[in-house]
């Protein structure tokens, strides 16, 4: 495999980058896709495909740097996936590319976002999976004899959730439905966004239970950021033609449920959107003048652990401190400004911008101790931080950067696929450089 990757990059660095990718991608669903080798420049050097036969081959990688696609199998799949193959094809803007028995296209097109996530929502297509960049949408169920749930939306910005063993994740949405209880109303009250993946915790000092649960009631718990457009509450009585569908309307216990896509577009759609909070428009100064963290201060906390402000104890630390100032240093020395947050932003740890992107960061400081806690955590922020800052006519690059190299390789596949870029310190230069994030 290495002399593969070694004799693509002698040919193209960016082709072999883009296989590298693809490739990462695929064994990240082993078990669900298989990944097969080739046998020279002649036939595919390795082949992802669907089940143990070559008649599932879909996706194939060349030492000349190029990506095939088996067309005619994936129309065979359902057309679900045939649709995903045309977005691929317009993603390369060759929208009639799908015509061809195998068409190719060159593998340093996958580093182009619009390529990598057309491609990666295929593959995870392709495996049985839902990996669209958007993420999962689920309804949470709430009983008002059990949970304030109406107080807690509107007093809390962000709130603990139970998974119920539901396979929930970052960037996935919510909508917050209360029963009927003893008596009221039953709906829609709010949406959300999940912001840091499950994790075993209690919920017991939550103030809003109406009968708590133990101190050692320890599950598998999200944090979800609360998302209320002005049209909402849903009352199902007002709105049962869009709510009725729903499976959590007819629950009959249970906590966690699916929403499908057109379930999810249609009771989004009836409370006006999807809010868009913070925006940055066109010509908006973003941020102001960067300043640089305090190396000298350091931050140490005898608190029991329910009770650190993780995020002010992050900030304060030094290894913090040193990988944000690195960072604004290089971005310096390559003609680009730093920027913090302004009162009305945020609170990312700098950002900077080229033409109309913006790229937002998120720093963390690392032991081999916290490393997924601290990652999980930085990457639940910074994707939040990109999505406030999202608006029409600029592009939002999220950015993970990590005082040193995480040991668990698997999450750069991770941050590949969720579309954030992960630095740190001794990588600047060859990941910032080589994807044109510093150039003009």
């Amino acid at each position: 495999m290495q002399t593969f990757f070694s004799e693509a990059e002698a040919r193209s660095a960016a082709g072999a980058a883009g296989l590298r990718s693809l490739f990462d991608e695929a064994m990240s669903l082993a078990g669900n896709l298989d990944v097969v080798w080739g046998k020279g420049n002649m036939e595919p050097r390795f082949i992802i495909r669907q089940g143990g036969s070559s008649a599932g081959d879909l996706v194939s990688g060349w030492a000349s740097g190029q990506v095939g696609v088996y067309v005619a199998a994936l129309r065979d799949i359902d057309d679900g996936k045939q649709r995903l193959l045309d977005r691929l094809a317009a993603a390369l803007g060759v929208p009639d590319w799908v015509e061809a028995k195998e068409p190719t296209f060159d593998a340093e097109l996958l580093e182009r976002r619009e390529v990598a996530t057309a491609m990666r929502n295929l593959l995870f297509r392709m495996a049985g999976l839902d990996g669209s960049m958007e993420g999962h949408r689920w309804a949470l169920f709430a009983s008002p004899d059990t949970y304030r749930v109406e107080d807690a939306v509107r007093d809390r910005e962000i709130d603990t959730w139970t998974t119920a063993g539901r396979p929930m994740k970052i960037g996935d949405r919510v909508l917050v439905w209360r029963g009927k209880g003893r008596a009221g109303r039953r709906g829609v009250v709010a949406f959300g966004e999940v912001v840091e993946g499950p994790r075993g915790m209690p919920d017991h000092e939550n103030p809003y239970w109406v009968t708590p649960p133990g101190p050692g009631d320890v599950e598998d718990r999200v944090r979800v950021r609360y998302v209320t457009p002005p049209r909402l509450p849903l009352w199902f009585d007002e709105h049962e033609d869009v709510l009725s569908g729903l499976s959590i309307a007819r629950e009959r216990g249970g906590t966690v449920f699916n929403v499908t896509p057109e379930q999810w577009e249609a009771v989004v759609a009836a409370t006006g959107g999807w809010p868009q909070r913070a925006p940055v428009p066109e010509g908006t100064q973003l941020g102001s003048d960067y300043c640089p963290a305090d190396e000298t201060k350091v931050l140490t906390s005898r608190a029991p652990f329910d009770e650190v402000d993780f995020e002010k104890f992050e900030r304060g630390n030094y290894g913090h401190a040193k990988t944000q100032n690195a960072l604004a240093d290089f971005l310096w020395r390559h003609g680009l400004q730093p920027r913090s947050p302004s009162p009305s932003e945020p609170e990312y740890d700098l950002a900077w911008e080229v033409g109309t992107t913006i790229f937002v960061a998120e720093v963390k400081s690392i032991t081999d101790a916290n490393e997924e806690r601290q990652l999980r955590l930085g990457l639940g922020q910074v994707l939040w931080y990109a999505h406030l800052l999202r608006a029409g006519g600029r592009t939002i690059e999220p950015v993970l950067v990590a005082e040193r190299e995480p040991q668990d390789p698997r999450w750069s596949a991770m941050c590949r696929a969720l579309g954030v870029r992960l630095v740190w310190p001794d990588a600047f230069a060859s990941a910032l450089d080589r994807r044109n994030v510093t150039s003009r």
